[in-house]
This record gives C-alpha cells, sequence and structure tokens, in this order.
C-alpha cells in the first residue's frame, strides 16, 4: 500500500506523513499492509475503497513584505499555537499581532480557534494567513497596519 499511499500524496501535492488511510470499515491502513492482508481476493475484481484524513495541517503566515512562514500542526490545535511560533520566530510579542485568514480578510481569526473550528476539513492540507501588526499594543485595538 506505501506505493499507493505515495501516489495519492504526490497527486495532491502532500507530504505522505501528513496522511492517515483507513478502509471504509474505519480500520487504519499501515504502508505495509498489501490487499491480501486486508482481506480482499487477488482473484476477484475487488477494489479497495479508502478514505484518507490528513492527520495535520501546514499553516502558512504572509506579511505584507512577502516573507512567509510555515507551521505545521495538528488540526485540532488552536491557532494560539500558530500565532506563538510566528511571534517567537519573528521576535516580537504575540499581542501585537493581529492574523487574517486569505480566504476571508475581514474576519479575525481568534486564537481559541482551530482549523476545523474555522471551516477546513479533511482535505483541506493547507491555511493561509495574513498577518498585520496592530498599532498600538492595546490587544483590544481593532485598529492594523501591515508589517
Amino acid at each position: 500500500m506505501e506505493t499507493l499511499f505515495r501516489a495519492y500524496a504526490s497527486e495532491k501535492k502532500v507530504d505522505a506523513s501528513r496522511l492517515r488511510f483507513f478502509s471504509l470499515r474505519n480500520e487504519p491502513i499501515q504502508a505495509d499492509d498489501t490487499p491480501e492482508s486486508l482481506g480482499y481476493d487477488d482473484n476477484v475484481n475487488d477494489h479497495i475503497d479508502l478514505l484518507v484524513i490528513v492527520h495535520s495541517i501546514m499553516i502558512h503566515v504572509k506579511d505584507e513584505g512577502g516573507e512567509e512562514i510555515h507551521i505545521k500542526m495538528a488540526r485540532t490545535s488552536k491557532m494560539a499555537k500558530a500565532f506563538s511560533a510566528y511571534a517567537s520566530r519573528k521576535e516580537v510579542d504575540v499581542r501585537s499581532l493581529q492574523f487574517f485568514s486569505v480566504r476571508d480578510k475581514d474576519k479575525a481569526i481568534d486564537a481559541d480557534d482551530t482549523p476545523e473550528s474555522l471551516g477546513y476539513n479533511d482535505s483541506d492540507a493547507d491555511i493561509k494567513l495574513l498577518v498585520r501588526r496592530r498599532r498600538d499594543t492595546d490587544t483590544n485595538s481593532p485598529t492594523t497596519a501591515w508589517i
């Protein structure tokens, strides 16, 4: 099944380590499994239906200058994890930043949101964010400017 996994990942342009494969009976399928070990008869015209779940998601955070930082995290993790990682790499206070989805530029993303709560599903491999620096350090201030 490893060859099938790699081919699927290549077609979807996703790192194979970010994918988990399951049978329609919700049984995990491993790279070293074979159709025979999964109970499929080689002499019958069986086909194997797979459910693919992207286990992790890549967050792409881009500033106005075009610099992009990539952060890999679990789909169920709070966005605060990505925000903190970005702030740490840029050596700035996370409270001085505001993050927006490229998909919905008018709405700021909350630190308690998760990829799932933002509507990203198992077929989504990436989230693209824009980051802006708040003009003042008041974390409740909606006024922002590009950094």
